[in-house]
């Protein structure tokens, strides 16, 4: 199949099997600014782009969980429509997906920190990935002949209910098996350019701790050592901060150990949030705007990455930017 040049629709003009189409933060559930006929929409629309994309990737919080059971048949919908065309997908948890502010739900996992912070937690990022279809474990691969996205997560995300903001504890950091996990598996891929993904931030990702709270992944020196070893390694995706795609800052250049990589924070497929904190449900009935139902399309030609933007709103190609697209000289 040829793929056509870039056109006045913003067609994706790279290899289409090196390109990942990346949602982040859809949160589905109670509060999402959703319904279930956008979530088909989105899925739908993606489907049409088939020819583009090589794979297809969820930086996380696949859901808003406020009930006393996970809102996860919203989501569960949206990724059955999505996988199938046959193109791979890969998904991590993020802390909505692991953990919820809801009192009537069960935390079979409870700990008091060194400070005397009351922290629990609903299930393992493994508890998570075991109700996804072929997946036993959160940390997982997948790839096309051009590409791979190797998805890694915390054990645990805890939520603080005895405190105000920020009400959701540090990530745990990444256990010594993970980073084992990581290394074996940037082996095993070889020359093939491989991009990590996860709810989590790399460290480096923004110039502030915008959040009042470290969000960032640990042990960073270990990760960033794992990395180094492998040039194959692009860059990191992350998700969590529901940023607007026309924050240029939501792509950044992070040091690991003797090199730098791209580290991309794809902007929310759910809501966006203003000044960093406060997120944006303008429409409490359930209606669309355009803040809403964005995928980010990165692309990789060898040389350089290019970042496109799609509204699935109404099936177009968006310019938050300025611009068709936004390239990035490796």
């Amino acid at each position: 199949m040829t793929v056509p040049a870039l056109s006045d629709q913003y067609v994706p003009d790279l290899r289409s099997s090196a390109t990942v189409q990346v949602f982040a933060d859809n949160q589905f559930g109670a509060f999402s600014g959703h319904s279930t006929n956008w979530n088909m929409r989105a899925a739908t629309d993606s489907l049409s782009l088939k020819p583009y994309v090589g794979m297809r990737a969820n930086a996380g919080d696949c859901i808003e969980w406020n009930t006393a059971t996970p809102e996860d048949a919203d989501y569960k919908a949206f990724r059955n429509v999505l996988t199938g065309d046959g193109l791979p997908y890969l998904d991590v948890p993020g802390n909505h997906d692991l953990t919820t502010y809801n009192n009537a739900a069960k935390f079979p996992y409870t700990r008091t920190t060194a400070d005397g912070i009351f922290e629990r937690m609903a299930r393992t990022a493994d508890e998570w990935a075991r109700d996804v279809p072929a997946r036993g474990s959160a940390n997982a691969v997948a790839s096309t002949s051009d590409i791979a996205v190797m998805g890694v997560s915390s054990d645990l995300w805890a939520y603080r209910p005895n405190i105000a903001s920020p009400n959701y504890a540090p990530p745990d950091p990444l256990t010594e098996a993970t980073l084992t996990w990581m290394d074996q598996q940037l082996t095993a891929l070889g020359s093939k350019p491989t991009w990590l993904m996860s709810h989590q931030l790399p460290l480096g990702q923004f110039a502030s701790n915008p959040g009042g709270v470290d969000e960032y992944l640990r042990p960073w020196s270990r990760i960033a050592e794992v990395l180094d070893a492998h040039p194959n390694v692009l860059g990191w995706i992350s998700g969590h901060w529901h940023i607007d795609p026309a924050r240029a800052d939501g792509v950044a250049k992070i040091n690991v150990g003797s090199r730098s990589i791209t580290a991309i924070n794809a902007p929310s497929s759910q809501g966006l949030r203003s000044g960093w904190n406060a997120k944006q449900l303008q429409y409490g009935d359930g209606t669309l705007g355009p803040e809403y139902a964005k995928s980010m399309f990165i692309g990789y030609d060898g040389t350089d990455i290019t970042l496109r933007w799609r509204n699935h709103n109404n099936g177009t190609w968006v310019q938050p930017q300025g611009g068709k697209y936004r390239r990035i000289t490796l």
